[in-house]
């Protein structure tokens, strides 16, 4: 979503699955990205540079939500098996973040709860009363954890793309590919040259 309470477009917007992670790395979540050809480009080379640095998120608060910024739609990914309670709500709170700092008068409220639900499968409300209980259950601070950032970038497998076209979202089907690209120079070239 952006200042003008809209969702950019899906048409066109290519899937990666992104890691994230908080700089001790117990933290760890990973998320199906849509981003358009541009976005995504920008989204790999930032990766390869480090420019999703711990160091830059924190001095400014803008670089914190660049990810979000360059994907149409997100949606978190659980592996089989895996769960990383840390790094699931920390991602509910920096989306959470996100969305108030794009909106900060809470005008596309409902916006940002569709948003929410399609990405973390709970709505803007359920966010918030997560971070709250979180914040009083004193295990440790939400506020004393860094934001987490993007660390690494791949395609998703045919198993995963498989279980993803089960637990997207419906608008996510039309791009969720058969099968996954292959990665190819002639690939690695366009994606330079795009």
């Amino acid at each position: 979503m952006n200042a003008s309470g809209m969702q950019p477009p899906i048409r066109g917007c290519q899937v990666m699955l992104l890691s994230l992670s908080d700089r001790t790395e117990e933290a760890k979540v990973q998320f199906v990205v849509a981003a358009q050809k541009k976005a995504m480009k920008k989204l790999i080379e930032a990766v390869e540079k480090g420019g999703f640095s711990k160091k830059s998120a924190l001095l400014d608060e803008e670089k914190r939500f660049d990810w979000f910024e360059q994907c149409s739609r997100i949606f978190m990914w659980t592996p089989l098996g895996e769960s990383n309670t840390m790094g699931e709500t920390l991602a509910m709170r920096d989306l959470k973040d996100y969305l108030e700092f794009v909106d900060p008068d809470d005008e596309f409220s409902h916006v940002s709860d569709q948003v929410c639900r399609e990405s973390v499968s709970r709505g803007m409300s359920e966010v918030r009363k997560a971070m709250k209980k979180v914040g009083s259950s004193g295990n440790w601070s939400l506020e004393e954890k860094e934001p987490l950032t993007v660390t690494s970038y791949r395609h998703l497998t045919p198993d995963e793309l498989e279980r993803l076209r089960g637990s997207a979202p419906e608008e996510w089907l039309a791009l969720i590919p058969e099968a996954p690209p292959a990665v190819t120079y002639s690939t690695l070239l366009m994606l330079s040259t795009a």
